[in-house]
């Protein structure tokens, strides 16, 4: 794993929204490797309910540059507003494993 070799790298890992159980499973999954400092952000421009569907996608990164998610969430809202012109979805930056 990335990880092990370059412990204080940033490493950044896109994964599709689809569907909502394999997403909780993914982000268990990486919860249960035990690398702290994973900063999740996500944007859908779709409901949860239309599973089967590219909802949207989101982005691991781990040991995020300082303030990268106060910088990245005005900018998820941007490309949101875009977008999701009827308003469906969301967006959103939050720690998966903080340190």
């Amino acid at each position: 794993m990335a990880h092990q070799r370059w412990a204080t790298g940033v490493l950044a890992f896109w994964y599709p929204l689809m569907e909502p159980p394999a997403v909780r499973k993914f982000e268990r999954d990486v919860i249960a490797t035990g690398i702290r400092k994973i900063l999740k952000l996500e944007l859908s421009v779709l409901p949860e309910s239309r599973s089967g569907s590219l909802r949207g996608c989101g982005m691991l990164v781990v040991n995020p540059p300082w303030e990268f998610g106060e910088e990245a969430a005005p900018m998820l809202a941007w490309l949101w507003q875009i977008l999701s012109p009827r308003g469906e979805g969301g967006h959103g930056v939050s720690w998966l494993a903080p340190e």
